[in-house]
């Protein structure tokens, strides 16, 4: 069992980790984490750093629409060396499927559980785009955060991610900044560093 499967935080992280295809199968109420797995998660967070760099970080983008968001979200993974470019059609495949439209101007394009065998390594890239495109009939989205997971290390993003969700001060910050380490920061910042 993953240590994501060991988790189970609030009901939005739950609901949010449901739709990139990362089901728990065994919660456990909260209280019940050992010293283990708390030092198993502080290490999954450091490694967040390594995944989302200034290299998969595309400020001032423009897309004509979210195919085009999506593609340009997939190329930044493919020119950090994370993916090959076949994952990029994965992750076209998988709107297709579900929309990875969260709300509150967010979106997280990912592939299909298919394509995970062709992954290199586990990458995030965040396209910003100021404007917006729209990604549902009357949502836009603002930020197309890609993710290309081999395993859990993934998980401190995806966590950040929640709490931005819940701060549309935050959100309006990381959509209009000029700075990319603004945006790492954000969304590899440990837990403890958030309170």
């Amino acid at each position: 069992m993953s240590l994501l499967d060991r988790h189970k935080c609030i009901n939005s992280q739950d609901l949010f980790l449901r739709n990139t295809t990362l089901f728990c199968h065994a919660p456990q109420p909260i209280g019940r984490y050992s010293s283990r797995l708390i030092a198993s998660h502080s290490a999954l967070l450091r490694k967040t750093m390594d995944i989302l760099t200034k290299e998969t970080v595309q400020l001032k983008a423009q897309a004509t629409d979210k195919v085009n968001a999506i593609k340009q979200s997939g190329e930044l993974l493919v020119k950090a060396g994370h993916v090959p470019p076949s994952y990029v059609g994965g992750m076209l495949a998988r709107e297709k499927v579900q929309s990875t439209y969260l709300g509150n101007g967010i979106a997280i394009p990912h592939g299909e559980l298919d394509d995970l065998k062709s992954i290199y390594h586990t990458g995030v890239s965040v396209l910003q785009l100021p404007d917006g495109v729209e990604w549902e009939p009357g949502e836009r989205a603002y930020l197309v955060i890609g993710l290309a997971a081999t395993a859990d290390e993934h998980v401190g993003v995806l966590s950040n991610l929640v709490q931005v969700l819940q701060e549309p001060k935050t959100i309006r910050q990381l959509i209009h900044t000029s700075d990319p380490m603004l945006i790492i920061e954000r969304l590899t910042r440990r837990s403890e560093d958030s309170a």
